[in-house]
Protein backbone atom coordinates (compact mmCIF):
# COMPACT_ATOMS: atom_id res chain seq x y z
CA UNK A 1 0.00 0.00 0.00
CA UNK A 2 1.08 3.57 -0.86
CA UNK A 3 1.71 5.34 1.95
CA UNK A 4 0.41 8.55 0.52
CA UNK A 5 -2.89 7.28 0.72
CA UNK A 6 -3.86 7.82 4.61
CA UNK A 7 -2.24 11.47 4.46
CA UNK A 8 -4.31 12.02 1.71
CA UNK A 9 -7.39 10.25 3.46
CA UNK A 10 -6.97 12.63 6.64
CA UNK A 11 -6.62 15.74 4.17
CA UNK A 12 -9.63 15.01 2.17
CA UNK A 13 -11.62 14.06 5.10
CA UNK A 14 -10.53 17.17 7.07
CA UNK A 15 -11.15 19.54 3.42
CA UNK A 16 -14.75 18.12 2.99
CA UNK A 17 -15.50 18.59 6.61
CA UNK A 18 -14.88 22.61 5.65
CA UNK A 19 -11.29 22.88 6.84
CA UNK A 20 -8.97 24.49 4.46
CA UNK A 21 -4.82 24.05 3.74
CA UNK A 22 -2.58 26.96 4.54
CA UNK A 23 0.23 26.37 1.68
CA UNK A 24 3.46 27.75 3.19
CA UNK A 25 2.02 27.91 6.70
CA UNK A 26 4.12 31.03 8.80
CA UNK A 27 2.96 31.95 12.22
CA UNK A 28 4.23 35.78 12.15
CA UNK A 29 7.51 35.85 10.30
CA UNK A 30 8.55 31.96 11.28
CA UNK A 31 8.00 29.56 8.61
CA UNK A 32 6.84 25.77 9.70
CA UNK A 33 7.67 22.84 7.17
CA UNK A 34 4.62 20.43 8.60
CA UNK A 35 3.58 17.95 5.92
CA UNK A 36 0.12 19.62 5.95
CA UNK A 37 -1.74 22.13 7.52
CA UNK A 38 -5.27 23.00 7.76
CA UNK A 39 -7.41 25.81 9.88
CA UNK A 40 -10.84 25.10 10.75
CA UNK A 41 -13.54 27.69 9.26
CA UNK A 42 -17.39 26.81 9.73
CA UNK A 43 -17.28 24.40 12.65
CA UNK A 44 -14.23 24.35 14.09
CA UNK A 45 -11.19 27.19 15.20
CA UNK A 46 -8.45 24.59 15.49
CA UNK A 47 -5.23 24.34 13.53
CA UNK A 48 -4.61 21.18 12.14
CA UNK A 49 -1.28 20.04 11.92
CA UNK A 50 -0.79 16.90 9.84
CA UNK A 51 2.80 15.00 10.12
CA UNK A 52 4.03 11.59 8.01
CA UNK A 53 5.72 10.33 10.50
CA UNK A 54 7.32 7.96 8.19
CA UNK A 55 8.91 10.02 5.44
CA UNK A 56 8.99 13.72 7.44
CA UNK A 57 10.17 13.72 10.65
CA UNK A 58 12.84 12.40 13.61
CA UNK A 59 11.21 12.69 16.98
CA UNK A 60 13.54 14.93 18.41
CA UNK A 61 13.14 17.21 15.90
CA UNK A 62 9.07 16.57 15.99
CA UNK A 63 8.86 17.48 19.24
CA UNK A 64 11.08 20.91 18.77
CA UNK A 65 8.78 21.83 15.91
CA UNK A 66 6.07 21.55 17.86
CA UNK A 67 7.18 23.01 20.76
CA UNK A 68 8.21 26.30 18.30
CA UNK A 69 4.70 26.20 16.84
CA UNK A 70 2.69 26.51 20.09
CA UNK A 71 5.13 29.44 21.47
CA UNK A 72 4.68 31.30 18.01
CA UNK A 73 1.11 30.94 18.37
CA UNK A 74 1.41 31.95 22.10
CA UNK A 75 3.69 35.57 21.17
CA UNK A 76 1.16 36.37 18.40
CA UNK A 77 -1.57 35.87 20.71
CA UNK A 78 -3.17 33.42 18.85
CA UNK A 79 -6.79 31.82 20.06
CA UNK A 80 -6.39 28.41 17.44
CA UNK A 81 -6.14 25.50 19.69
CA UNK A 82 -3.58 22.81 17.82
CA UNK A 83 -3.96 19.14 16.95
CA UNK A 84 -1.37 17.46 15.92
CA UNK A 85 -2.69 14.11 13.42
CA UNK A 86 -0.04 11.69 13.29
CA UNK A 87 -0.22 9.91 9.99
CA UNK A 88 2.29 6.48 10.23
CA UNK A 89 4.03 4.72 13.08
CA UNK A 90 3.36 6.51 16.29
CA UNK A 91 6.61 8.16 18.27
CA UNK A 92 7.66 6.88 22.01
CA UNK A 93 4.89 7.37 24.43
CA UNK A 94 7.56 9.97 26.23
CA UNK A 95 6.97 12.18 23.07
CA UNK A 96 3.82 11.90 22.75
CA UNK A 97 3.46 12.93 26.89
CA UNK A 98 5.81 16.10 25.91
CA UNK A 99 3.75 17.10 22.44
CA UNK A 100 0.29 16.54 24.30
CA UNK A 101 1.55 19.30 26.84
CA UNK A 102 0.99 21.69 23.94
CA UNK A 103 -1.50 20.10 21.71
CA UNK A 104 -4.28 17.39 21.01
CA UNK A 105 -2.29 14.38 19.67
CA UNK A 106 -4.05 11.88 17.05
CA UNK A 107 -2.68 8.89 15.89
CA UNK A 108 -3.98 7.59 12.99
CA UNK A 109 -1.20 5.13 12.32
CA UNK A 110 -1.29 3.21 9.12
CA UNK A 111 -4.68 1.89 8.55
CA UNK A 112 -5.80 -0.39 5.71
CA UNK A 113 -7.81 -2.81 4.25
CA UNK A 114 -11.43 -1.71 3.52
CA UNK A 115 -12.43 0.09 6.54
CA UNK A 116 -9.82 2.51 6.27
CA UNK A 117 -11.42 5.19 5.80
CA UNK A 118 -14.08 4.60 8.54
CA UNK A 119 -10.93 3.97 11.25
CA UNK A 120 -9.45 6.93 9.96
CA UNK A 121 -13.00 8.95 10.74
CA UNK A 122 -13.16 7.73 14.11
CA UNK A 123 -9.71 9.44 15.10
CA UNK A 124 -10.72 12.41 13.69
CA UNK A 125 -14.22 11.95 15.40
CA UNK A 126 -13.22 15.43 17.80
CA UNK A 127 -12.75 17.25 14.76
CA UNK A 128 -15.71 16.23 12.21
CA UNK A 129 -19.16 18.25 12.56
CA UNK A 130 -21.52 15.24 14.00
CA UNK A 131 -23.61 13.85 11.42
CA UNK A 132 -27.13 12.75 12.88
CA UNK A 133 -29.13 10.55 11.23
CA UNK A 134 -33.02 11.75 9.65
CA UNK A 135 -35.54 9.95 12.13
CA UNK A 136 -37.95 8.59 9.76
CA UNK A 137 -40.42 8.50 12.31
CA UNK A 138 -42.80 11.61 12.55
CA UNK A 139 -42.46 13.27 15.66
CA UNK A 140 -45.00 13.47 18.49
CA UNK A 141 -46.03 15.83 20.44
CA UNK A 142 -44.96 15.47 24.32
CA UNK A 143 -47.91 17.08 25.54
CA UNK A 144 -50.46 15.02 23.58
CA UNK A 145 -48.82 12.00 24.80
CA UNK A 146 -48.37 13.40 28.38
CA UNK A 147 -52.88 13.89 28.53
CA UNK A 148 -52.94 10.58 27.07
CA UNK A 149 -51.00 9.09 29.77
CA UNK A 150 -52.45 11.34 32.82
CA UNK A 151 -56.33 10.61 31.40
CA UNK A 152 -55.85 7.23 32.20
CA UNK A 153 -55.07 8.01 36.08
CA UNK A 154 -57.80 9.05 38.53
CA UNK A 155 -58.87 12.90 38.50
CA UNK A 156 -55.48 14.92 38.67
CA UNK A 157 -55.34 18.77 38.89
CA UNK A 158 -52.68 18.83 36.76
CA UNK A 159 -55.06 18.28 33.19
CA UNK A 160 -56.05 22.22 33.25
CA UNK A 161 -52.42 23.33 33.38
CA UNK A 162 -51.80 20.53 30.54
CA UNK A 163 -54.28 22.96 28.44
CA UNK A 164 -52.74 26.42 28.97
CA UNK A 165 -48.65 24.70 28.50
CA UNK A 166 -48.88 25.98 24.75
CA UNK A 167 -49.85 29.47 25.83
CA UNK A 168 -46.05 29.49 27.30
CA UNK A 169 -44.66 29.37 31.17
CA UNK A 170 -46.78 32.23 32.65
CA UNK A 171 -50.05 31.11 31.81
CA UNK A 172 -48.88 27.52 33.64
CA UNK A 173 -47.42 29.43 36.79
CA UNK A 174 -50.80 31.13 36.85
CA UNK A 175 -52.80 27.92 36.64
CA UNK A 176 -50.86 26.56 39.22
CA UNK A 177 -51.20 29.19 41.47
CA UNK A 178 -54.69 29.13 41.07
CA UNK A 179 -54.66 25.65 41.52
CA UNK A 180 -52.95 26.02 44.90
CA UNK A 181 -54.83 28.55 46.43
CA UNK A 182 -57.89 26.66 45.42
CA UNK A 183 -56.18 23.84 47.20
CA UNK A 184 -55.21 25.94 50.41
CA UNK A 185 -58.72 27.36 50.34
CA UNK A 186 -60.47 24.57 50.42
CA UNK A 187 -58.99 22.67 52.57
CA UNK A 188 -59.81 25.31 55.33
CA UNK A 189 -62.75 25.50 54.70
Amino acid sequence: MNHIRPVQLVIDLLSKSGYVTLPDFKVGSLAFDFTKVLAGTQYSFDLVVIVDTISEFAESRLRRQVAALARALDLVESRRSVTLILVGPGPSDITIRELARVCRVLSVGVPTGEHAEAMVRDVLAVLLPLSLPRSSVAGVNPLSRLRHELERLPELAVLPMLDVADAGDAKVELALKEWLSHGIIGEQA
